[in-house]
């Protein structure tokens, strides 16, 4: 069986706590969803738009912006490059060499191969502000969580603490109650105490006047009894009616 106390603090708090880091987690999980979403189209973006301008500065055959541009594009963005040309020579490499397999070809509106980039993302400023954001917002939600916790746990006790003295209470003509449902309970319990005690001194008042009338019948029979045993009376037909008068009033 449950005490009051493990069902109202532990399993309550309980309860409440899991349904709170329920919420967070699906609310952890729906911004890490955006995010990445927000974060794979913003890197697409960004790709698209380095090949299109590469692509435009090598069909200028203005190699030193492209590099220039290259150079400027690594700083600001932390991706790593490496940017060959048409005849697979290096015309920029970034100062980290760029880890990914992956290479995206340098293709001109006549469909004229230019070249081609190998371009690393992993290591991108935005993907570390991205990275950092989830970092916080999860130490947020653990300061949440680690908040809300102590926030309920002095809410539930404080609650608590007036039921029990409201149990404390109980049986007792008391009116200062913070439950009104405890106080009507208490009431209806306070009044059947007192038709109880009403009815047991009834039943002891109704005993004494029955050993009573028991009483006064059998003192006079067994004066009788006594006066003709030790024949101070004589036993005669007035004594004979006397006695069993009285054994009639039993």
């Amino acid at each position: 069986m449950t005490s009051f106390n493990k069902f109202f603090k532990v399993k309550s708090m309980r309860f409440f706590i899991i349904v709170f880091a329920i919420i967070l987690l699906i609310a952890n999980s729906v911004f890490f969803v955006i995010s990445k979403t927000q974060y794979d189209k913003q890197v697409k973006r960004d790709r698209d738009s380095y090949l299109v301008m590469m692509v435009h500065l090598i069909t200028m055959e203005d190699i030193e912006t492209a590099v220039v541009y290259s150079e400027h594009y690594y700083h600001t963005q932390g991706i790593k490059l490496s940017v060959y040309d048409s005849e697979n020579n290096l015309i920029f490499i970034s100062e980290e060499n760029p880890n990914s397999d992956i290479m995206y070809s340098l293709i001109s509106d006549e469909g004229i191969n230019l070249g081609s980039v190998y371009y690393d993302d992993e290591s991108s400023i935005l993907g570390l502000e991205l990275t950092e954001g989830i970092v916080i917002l999860n130490a947020i939600s653990l300061l949440l969580f680690i908040s809300f916790s102590v926030i309920l746990y002095r809410y539930l006790n404080s609650w608590y603490k007036l039921l029990e003295g409201d149990f404390e209470r109980i049986g007792r003509k008391d009116n200062n109650f913070n439950f009104s449902d405890l106080e009507e309970l208490n009431i209806r319990l306070v009044n059947l105490i007192e038709k109880e005690k009403i009815l047991r001194e009834n039943q002891r008042e109704y005993t004494r006047s029955i050993a009573h009338d028991f009483k006064t019948p059998l003192t006079v029979i067994r004066a009788y009894i006594e006066g003709i045993f030790l024949k101070r009376l004589e036993f005669n037909d007035q004594a004979f009616k006397d006695i069993l008068d009285e054994v009639d009033n039993l």
